[in-house]
C-alpha cells in the first residue's frame, strides 16, 4: 500500500480498492498498489528478443575509417552510418578489465555502437587519466582505457575521444567560475593551448597495444572533438575582471588587432564615436544642496515609507550629501526612489552623469534617466551600480532620446531594500564623449578592453575581434590535428551554440560534422553550485512546451552540407516523464536526418546497479534503458522517416557580428528575423548556410496552427491543451504515443492505444518491428510502455521537485501503465511479456473479433517490454 503523508482516499471500482495518493508526495515500493519491481541487469548480453546486436555485425572500423560524404558519415566502402550512442565519464571510462567485456556487449545488445569518453582530463587516478602530477597520463589508468576501446570495437562499436573537457590548468583565477576550466581562456592564452596540443600528442599517438594502432589511426576511432562547450563569443564582462597574465595577454592582442584592422586613431574615432561635445553647463538644481532637499524628491508607493535628510559628508570631499532612510518596503520593486524631477534634456546630445554613492550595507541600485509620466521609458541611461560600506564614484555617459520637454527625471531606484543610502556629488551635464576616450589612441597602445555597453561601433570591433581570435585559435588547433599528428577521425572544435551565429559559423569552417548539447529541464542549484542536497526541477513533460522543448533550439544550429551529432542529450531523473526522452528524440532525428545521438551518461560507479545513481545516468534507469531497442529502429534503421529537403536559412556573413551586437549569442534571433516560426523545425528539417547575399529562408515557412505535423506526416505534435498533449508517431515500423494519453484512444493507422484514466493520465508508449518490417509483417515486434520510473522510497518534496539527497534504495520500481492495445488488420499474435534482461516470462491474453487483435497491458504483468510475434 502506499504511504502518504497528508492521508489518502479510497476508491472502490469493481471491488478493487485503489490507493490514490493526496497531494502530498508518495514514497513507493514494488508493494505499492500499481508498481513493480524491473531491473535491467546492466552487464547482460545474453542474447533475447529484445536483443539489437545483429546492427553491429562486425568489429567497428572493419569497412575502413569513419568519413564525411556530403551531409553524412560513411564508413570505407561508402555505406551510410548512423550513430547512437552514450557517454562515459570520470572513472567509467576506465573500467576494470574483468567487467569491460560484459559493458560492451550490453551495449551491443541495447543497439548502441558509438562512446564518447569524456571529462578523462578531469582528475588524478581513479576519477581521471592522470597520476597525482596532474601532467603525466597514468599507466594503470591507460590501460584499462585501452581495453575497453578495444572491447567496444569488438562489439562493432565506435569511439568518440574528447581532449579537453574539464582539466584546471594550472595558474586559473580561483574566484570567477566563468573560467572554471580554464574556459574561455585556453582560446587566447598561448601557454593553455600549447597544453592543449601537449595533451591531444600524448593521447592521440599513444598505440593501443590490443588494437595494435595509434588512436590517431585507428579506424574504431570515429570522431575526435577538441574543446568541449568552450567559447571566447560570448558576454565578455568576466573578461574585464581577468587578472593578469591573462589580461593582458588578451590587451595585447586587442591592441594588435585594432592596429590591423585600423590606419590610424582617428579613423578609429571615425568608426566608434557616437557623439563628442565639451563638457557643458549644469542640467541639475541644488547639487551642492545648499538649498537642503530643494528639487529632490522620494516616492514610497502603496505602502512603503521612507525619509530624505541632508547631512554632512563623512569622506571631507563634499560638504554636503543626501542621506535617504528606507523604512517599510512597498509591494513593487520599484516603490522606493529618489529622483529629481522637471528636468530639459536634448535628443541625439551626448550628457555626462557623476555621482558618489555609498550604503549601510553591499546592495545594488537602478539609476536611470527616463519619462516621469507614461509609459515612463528611459531615455538613454539605464544602469545598475553597486554600492558598498564605503563612497564609490560613478560617472555615466549617454545620449538622450525620446526628450520631452521638462518631463524628464534623474531616479536612483533603491529596489525596495530597507537601509541607510548616501548620494553626494550629483552632477548632469551637457557633453561628453560617447566613443573612444579622450586619453587612448591606437598610437599609444592604451585602448581598454571596451565594457558590454559600449557603443554599437565599439562592441562591433570587439565581437569582431573575439571571432577573428576563436578562428585562429580554432584553426590552429585543427591544423595541429590533421596536419602535425595526421589523425584520421573527424574533428570538431565545440557545440555549435557556443557563440550564437558566430559558433555556428565556426563549426562551418573548421569542424567535419556539427555538434550540439540539450537538456530537458537540467537540474538547477539555487545555493551552492551542483550542490547534493539544494537542487529542483520543474519535473513538467516536454509534450507540454508551447515551443517544442530542446528539440527545436538543437535543429536550428544544423549546418548545410555537414553531418550533425547531439553528442549530449536527456532529460535528467528524478523527472517523472524521463521516459520520453528517446521516442520524441530519436524519431525528430531521424525526421531532420541527423546523423548522430549520445545520451549523456552512462555512469560507471556501479556497472551492475538496480537504482537511479544520479540526474543522468543511464545504466540502472529502465525508463532510459527499455527504449533504447526502438530508438536503434527509429533512428539507425531508419525506422522514421527524413524529410530530405530542409528548409535553409541563407546567412550573410556579414551579417554576422551585426547581429551579435544586437541580440548576443540568441541563434534563434537569427532565424527570426528572416521570417522563420520558431517551431519551424517541427514541421520542417532545417539547416543554416553561410553565404554572400541577403538574408533569406530558402522556402517560405508559415506558423503552423492547430497540431505541429511534420513534412513527412509520420510525426504529429498535439500541443494545444497541455492536460491532453500528446506527441505521436506513425510509421510503417513503428507507433508510438507520448504524453497524457489517460482517458483517449490514439489510433495511428492499424494500431490503435486505448488507457484509462490514471493518477497522472501521463505515460510513453512505443511500438516498434524489430526486424525492420512494416508492423503488419513483422515477426517480431517490441512493445514498450512506460510512466513514472523511481528507487524504492525514494524521497520526494511536497511539490515533487526535488529528492535532495534522499534518491532511495534498490531496486528501482516502476508505475504500471494500463492500456488496451489493437491491432485492427493483423493476423493472430502472440504477446508475452519479458523481464529485464528481454527473455520472455508470461504470456498476455489476446482477444480476436472483427475489429482486430487486442490485448491488455498493465502492472499485473510487472514489465516494461512485451514481445509480439506470430504462432
Amino acid at each position: 500500500m502506499r504511504t502518504t503523508f497528508l492521508g489518502t482516499f479510497v476508491l472502490a471500482i469493481a471491488m478493487e480498492v485503489i490507493i490514490v495518493c493526496a497531494p502530498a508526495p508518495c514514497q513507493v515500493t514494488k508493494d505499492t498498489l500499481g508498481w513493480f519491481e524491473f531491473v535491467i541487469p546492466g552487464l547482460d548480453a545474453t542474447e533475447t528478443p529484445v536483443s539489437m546486436s545483429f546492427l553491429n555485425p562486425e568489429p567497428a572500423g572493419t569497412a575502413g575509417f569513419v568519413e564525411v560524404e556530403g551531409s553524412h558519415f560513411v564508413d570505407g566502402s561508402g555505406r551510410r552510418l548512423k550513430f547512437l550512442g552514450t557517454n562515459l565519464t570520470f572513472s567509467g571510462a576506465f573500467p576494470d578489465k574483468e567487467v569491460a567485456p560484459r559493458i560492451a556487449a550490453h551495449m551491443r545488445k541495447l543497439g548502441i555502437n558509438i562512446v564518447r569518453f569524456h571529462h578523462m582530463d578531469n582528475s588524478p587516478a581513479p576519477r581521471g587519466i592522470w597520476l597525482d602530477d596532474r601532467k603525466t597520463f597514468d599507466p594503470v589508468q591507460i590501460d584499462k582505457l585501452d581495453w575497453m576501446i578495444y572491447q567496444l570495437k569488438q562489439n562493432g562499436i565506435y569511439t568518440n575521444l574528447n581532449l579537453h573537457v574539464s582539466r584546471n590548468y594550472p595558474g586559473l583565477p580561483p574566484d570567477i567560475r566563468t573560467f572554471l576550466f580554464g574556459k574561455c581562456l585556453d582560446h587566447f592564452y598561448q601557454p593553455y593551448i600549447e597544453m592543449q596540443k601537449e595533451y591531444a600528442r600524448e593521447l592521440l599517438m599513444h598505440r593501443n597495444p590490443y588494437t595494435g594502432t595509434l588512436y590517431a589511426h585507428e579506424p574504431a576511432v570515429a570522431f575526435v572533438e577538441i574543446n568541449n562547450e568552450n567559447t571566447l563569443i560570448r558576454d565578455w564582462s568576466d573578461l574585464l575582471r581577468m587578472p593578469d597574465p591573462f589580461k593582458s595577454a588578451l590587451l595585447e592582442q586587442w591592441h594588435h588587432w585594432l592596429r590591423q584592422t585600423y590606419r590610424d586613431t582617428d579613423e578609429l574615432r571615425a568608426d566608434w564615436d557616437v557623439a563628442r561635445e565639451p563638457i557643458g553647463d549644469e542640467v541639475l538644481r541644488n547639487t551642492d544642496l545648499s538649498e537642503g532637499d530643494q528639487y529632490w524628491a522620494l516616492e514610497t508607493g502603496t505602502s512603503a515609507r521612507a525619509k530624505l535628510e541632508v547631512s554632512e559628508d563623512d569622506s571631507g570631499l563634499s560638504k554636503k550629501t543626501l542621506h535617504v532612510i528606507t523604512l517599510k518596503p512597498g509591494e513593487q520593486s520599484w516603490n522606493l526612489q529618489l529622483h529629481q524631477l522637471g528636468l530639459t534634456l536634448e535628443d541625439g546630445v551626448p550628457y555626462t552623469l557623476s555621482f558618489r554613492a555609498k550604503s549601510d550595507d553591499a546592495r545594488d541600485v537602478n539609476v536611470g534617466v527616463r519619462l516621469q509620466k507614461p509609459p515612463w521609458s528611459f531615455l538613454g541611461l539605464q544602469k545598475t551600480v553597486k554600492l558598498t560600506t564605503e563612497w564609490r564614484e560613478f560617472r555615466f555617459v549617454f545620449q538622450a532620446q525620446d526628450t520631452e520637454p521638462e518631463l524628464t527625471r534623474l531616479s536612483f531606484n533603491l529596489r525596495n531594500q530597507i537601509g541607510h543610502f548616501w548620494f553626494a556629488d550629483l552632477s548632469l551635464k551637457r557633453g561628453g564623449t560617447i566613443g573612444l576616450a579622450d586619453d587612448q589612441s591606437l598610437e599609444a597602445g592604451n585602448i581598454a578592453l571596451p565594457q558590454t555597453d559600449a557603443p554599437s561601433g565599439v562592441r562591433q570591433s570587439f565581437w569582431q575581434f573575439l571571432i577573428d581570435t576563436e578562428m585562429k585559435y580554432s584553426e590552429e588547433m585543427v591544423r595541429f590535428l590533421t596536419d602535425e599528428l595526421s589523425i584520421r577521425p573527424s574533428v570538431s572544435v565545440t557545440q555549435a551554440s557556443y557563440g550564437g551565429i558566430a559558433g555556428v559559423y565556426r563549426e562551418s569552417e573548421f569542424s567535419d560534422y556539427v555538434d550540439m548539447h540539450s537538456y530537458w529541464q537540467h537540474p538547477r542549484f539555487p545555493a551552492t553550485p551542483w550542490s547534493r542536497k539544494v537542487w529542483n526541477i520543474p519535473n513538467t513533460s516536454m509534450v507540454q512546451d508551447p515551443n517544442g522543448g530542446t528539440l527545436t533550439r538543437l535543429a536550428i544550429h544544423r549546418v548545410s552540407g555537414k553531418p550533425f551529432t547531439v553528442s549530449e542529450y536527456d532529460h535528467p531523473a528524478p523527472n517523472d516523464h524521463t521516459a520520453e526522452m528517446f521516442p520524441m528524440l530519436a524519431s525528430f532525428a531521424a525526421f531532420q536526418d541527423w546523423d548522430g545521438l549520445y545520451q549523456f551518461d552512462y555512469n560507471g560507479r556501479d556497472w551492475d546497479q538496480q537504482r537511479i545513481s544520479g540526474y543522468f545516468s543511464m545504466n540502472g534507469h529502465p525508463g532510459k534503458l527499455a527504449f533504447l531497442p526502438v530508438a536503434a529502429v527509429m533512428f539507425r534503421m531508419n525506422g522514421v522517416s527524413a524529410d530530405t529537403e530542409p528548409t535553409v536559412l541563407q546567412f550573410p556573413t556579414d551579417e554576422i557580428v551585426p547581429q551579435l551586437t544586437q541580440h548576443g549569442t540568441n541563434t534563434r534571433a537569427a532565424w527570426e528575423a528572416a521570417g522563420a516560426s520558431a517551431v519551424l523545425p517541427l514541421t520542417n528539417a532545417v539547416a543554416v548556410q553561410f553565404r554572400d547575399g541577403a538574408l533569406s529562408l530558402s522556402r517560405t515557412a508559415k506558423e503552423p496552427s492547430g497540431k505541429w505535423i511534420s513534412h513527412t506526416g509520420e510525426i504529429v505534435w498535439n500541443k494545444g491543451d497541455p492536460r491532453t498533449a500528446i506527441y505521436t508517431i506513425n510509421s510503417h515500423v513503428v507507433r508510438a504515443a507520448v504524453g497524457y494519453l489517460g482517458g483517449q484512444t490514439v489510433t495511428l493507422g492499424d494500431v490503435s492505444i486505448k488507457m484509462p484514466q490514471t493518477e497522472t493520465n501521463w505515460a510513453s508508449i512505443a511500438i516498434a518491428a524489430l526486424d525492420g518490417k512494416s508492423i503488419s509483417k513483422s515477426d517480431r515486434i517490441l512493445l514498450v510502455a512506460v510512466g513514472r520510473v523511481e528507487n524504492t522510497n525514494m524521497g520526494w518534496n511536497h511539490d515533487r521537485t526535488s529528492v535532495s539527497d534522499q534518491w532511495g534504495n534498490e531496486p528501482t520500481v516502476a508505475e504500471g501503465v494500463p492500456a488496451t492495445i489493437t491491432f485492427s488488420k493483423s493476423d493472430d499474435r502472440i504477446v508475452r511479456s519479458l523481464d529485464g534482461t528481454g527473455m520472455p516470462k508470461g504470456n498476455v491474453p489476446c482477444h480476436s473479433s472483427d475489429a482486430g487483435t487486442a490485448f491488455d497491458i498493465g502492472a499485473e504483468h510487472g514489465t516494461l517490454w512485451y514481445l509480439i510475434t506470430r504462432p
